[in-house]
């Protein structure tokens, strides 16, 4: 007579469901590599469109300080042109308060002081450089980051994901958002104090200004990125020590 097997003995331990098949990680790398070549292209044609507008206008963001009055234009009564002074508002989350004509009272519009451009004529090839130069840095670190990102994948579908120098190419990755993310918020800053130079809008006394103001996002996704390349960097050294004891 024959004992059945326990049922713990009749489980098989069950395979962990991949989130992606080997060809979906490979059309990924591909298309990584597919936007990253359009990604620097379109960055440095940007910026080299710009510097051939040389001496036409430029279009730089600026800020209206707290507290400044600024001019819009407006109709008098007789119809002729008058010259309305918009004083910008603290209390409105720095805005400056524009009239509704015919609105009932209560209504207005909010033109946001830290959403202003200045556009200008007379702009320099350093100007437009500048003022263009954050999407091209940008483009460009697409383009270098889309092809660590495609070899990484690659090593990823054959089965290989702590294959040596992907933990380097995670480091690169995150070094190419952190610049990307400086150099597209900076160099249009750079570009904006140029231009209040050149017109005489520099300097406190100035109504506006050049604000230069960080994106959060990238800065929290750079640490992230590294602290996943240190998890690499170990898992390849316990994946060699591992093919060292068989």
């Amino acid at each position: 007579m024959t004992t059945p097997a326990p049922s713990d003995t009749l489980r098989r331990p069950r395979r962990n469901r991949s989130f992606a098949s080997p060809g979906t990680i490979r059309f990924l790398a591909q298309a990584c590599l597919v936007i990253g070549v359009i990604g620097t292209i379109a960055g440095l044609g940007y910026a080299i469109n710009g510097a051939t507008q040389a001496k036409g206008y430029v279009v730089v963001p600026v800020a209206a300080r707290t507290g400044a009055v600024l001019e819009a234009p407006g109709d008098a009564a007789d119809g002729a042109e008058a010259t309305r002074l918009l004083p910008v508002d603290d209390a409105h989350r720095r805005a400056v308060r524009l009239e509704i004509p015919g609105a009932a009272a209560g209504n207005w519009l909010e033109a946001h002081a830290d959403a202003l451009t200045l556009r200008s004529w007379g702009s320099t090839v350093a100007e437009q450089l500048f003022n263009r130069g954050g999407v091209a840095v940008l483009g460009l670190c697409a383009g270098v980051g889309a092809l660590l990102l495609r070899r990484l994948l690659l090593s990823v579908a054959e089965g290989r994901p702590f294959a040596p120098g992907n933990a380097a190419r995670l480091a690169g990755i995150a070094g190419l958002t952190l610049v990307g993310s400086l150099a597209s918020d900076f160099l249009p800053a750079v570009g904006a104090n140029l231009v209040l130079r050149r017109v005489g809008l520099a300097g406190a006394d100035s109504p506006i200004f050049a604000d230069f103001t960080l994106s959060l996002a990238p800065l929290l996704v750079a640490p992230l990125l590294l602290a996943l390349a240190e998890a690499f960097r170990r898992g390849t050294e316990l994946a060699q020590d591992a093919e060292g004891l068989i």
